[in-house]
């Protein structure tokens, strides 16, 4: 894997678990599935900011699955019980 493309994989994932994050306990997995076109939007202006310094061009975004971290897991299931 080239260094660029290792780079825009690490920015991927911060970008996408920060998204994730700020969404919070309010948040469903459905939910995150749910909005997957406006989060990959929201990705892939992230990414291309960064990229274009160092000479890339993010031309598109795909999130295939969002599988949130053990503790993010059992946050929205305790949030979906309450509900």
């Amino acid at each position: 894997m080239s260094a660029g493309r290792r780079l825009v994989l690490g920015l991927a994932v911060a970008t996408l678990a920060a998204a994730v994050g700020r969404a919070g306990d309010r948040t469903t997995r459905a939910h995150l599935l749910d909005a997957r076109d406006q989060i990959k939007a929201k990705l892939k202006a992230s990414i291309a900011d960064e990229a274009i310094d160092w000479g890339l061009t993010v031309k598109s975004v795909e999130i295939q699955d969002i599988k949130p971290s053990e503790s993010m897991q059992r946050a929205m299931e305790l949030q979906a019980s309450a509900e």
